[in-house]
């Protein structure tokens, strides 16, 4: 490479690089003490600033409120619990994954795209049959997984979980928005109320997409007949006693529904 290629490209770079310069002279001032990479030209220096030493009641204080804020707050539980006479309504709202609500919503986008250019291209008199044929399953399958995509993002935004008690019957349901799907159960015919030990494996073993994103399963369970059936996605296996010793309190319940 010539000295004049050399200097255009140190030019072209030159508002990058000063632009690392200041972030990195900005996170050394955040955080002094600490060994930082300098960027100057192409050239590399690892400059190391010793820490003060701190003595006294200060640092004492310092180190002191530092440990006290690792300190976790115990959780409150993530279900709404309603209560009317011997009817009772626990409402759960899906848990957000802002990761995956953003790359949906990314997604989509491009979905949105590919969905409107294949029908143009499906109408086109111009497209051989053959071509015609296979746009039309291409399409089908990229439909289905675009509305699956979408239901996902609803349910993370809007979506939640109702569990109610009334009357003798277990309404189970999930809703988005004003869309609810709920199936009912009599109690008297349930048995084996508890938590659910095993989880459900997803596709990439994460604990969350576990139960579809909370759209099924859960670490609930019960038997119906020759059926077990799982509910409760959205919380953990602490809450899922909670509501399970709540539930033994509700005179539409009995002890060989848990047993």
């Amino acid at each position: 490479m010539g000295r004049y290629q050399f200097s255009k490209l140190t030019t072209l770079l030159q508002p990058e690089l000063s632009f690392i310069n200041f972030l990195v002279k900005f996170i050394k001032k955040q955080t002094s003490g600490l060994v930082w990479w300098n960027l100057k030209g192409f050239r590399v220096e690892i400059p190391h600033t010793p820490h003060a030493p701190s003595v006294g009641t200060n640092a004492q204080t310092r180190k002191l409120k530092f440990d006290n804020n690792m300190i976790e707050t115990p959780s409150n539980g993530r279900a709404k619990i309603f209560k009317n006479g011997n009817s009772i309504e626990f409402q759960i709202p899906a848990k957000k994954n802002w990761f995956i609500i953003i790359f949906l919503t990314a997604w989509l986008g491009g979905w949105f795209m590919g969905e409107t250019f294949a029908i143009g291209e499906l109408f086109n008199s111009d497209t051989p049959v053959f071509a015609n044929a296979f746009l039309l399953f291409w399409l089908t399958g990229w439909t289905v997984g675009g509305l699956f995509a979408i239901t996902i993002l609803l349910w993370s935004i809007a979506g939640q979980e109702i569990i109610k008690i009334e009357n003798g019957i277990l309404e189970i349901g999930r809703q988005i928005f004003s869309l609810k799907r709920i199936k009912k159960y009599q109690i008297t015919e349930l048995r084996h109320l508890s938590i659910n030990p095993t989880a459900d494996n997803d596709v990439w073993g994460m604990g969350y997409q576990r139960n579809l994103f909370g759209l099924k399963g859960g670490v609930l369970k019960f038997d119906y007949g020759l059926k077990t059936l799982k509910f409760g996605g959205g919380i953990d296996e602490a809450e899922g006693r909670l509501i399970i010793e709540t539930l033994k309190l509700n005179p539409n319940f009995k002890e060989t529904n848990f047993g």
